[in-house]
């Protein structure tokens, strides 16, 4: 049997997911937002996973972090990490390859309020007050934000 970790992770045709962008979503020409896969619906204090699928249109410069961000006013569940588990930078990706990118992420405790969070996704590099996010280079004017992320819709905290 094949064991490698990647076998799901790094495919070379596009996987089923849950939801997909209305039109064309870019980070700086060279990854695609295929689509997506979170949950509608999280209680406080519990944990979800989450599946971004990006589809790799142009070999990537540099280490680029995944920014998952769930807003709701000034309080967030952070998702950002290393893609793929931190087991394939962004630098090795392959033009043609879809990546599969499955996180966890943590829904906060009883002191975080019920109601809509908005989940925004993208690329960072950086840390500590020195972030830089990866340049949208194309996305729907309902999906892009001022500051180079993409809001692909909410979750309703209970």
């Amino acid at each position: 049997t094949d064991r490698n970790p990647l076998k799901e992770a790094l495919v070379r045709t596009e996987p089923k997911v849950t939801t997909k962008p209305t039109a064309k979503v870019v980070f700086d020409d060279k990854i695609e937002l295929v689509g997506w896969t979170m949950p509608a619906k999280v209680d406080r204090g519990d944990s979800f996973r989450m599946t971004l699928v990006f589809k790799v249109l142009a070999p990537v410069s540099g280490e680029w972090k995944v920014l998952g961000h769930i807003d709701r006013g000034a309080r967030r569940f952070n998702g950002d990490h290393k893609p793929i588990d931190g087991r394939c930078a962004t630098t090795f990706w392959q033009t043609g390859d879809y990546i599969v990118d499955t996180f966890t992420v943590d829904a906060g405790d009883s002191t975080f309020p019920t109601g809509a969070y908005d989940v925004r996704i993208g690329f960072f590099q950086g840390g500590n007050g020195t972030f830089k996010n990866m340049r949208v280079s194309a996305a729907p004017a309902g999906m892009r934000t001022e500051d180079d992320r993409v809001r692909i819709g909410a979750i309703d905290v209970r």
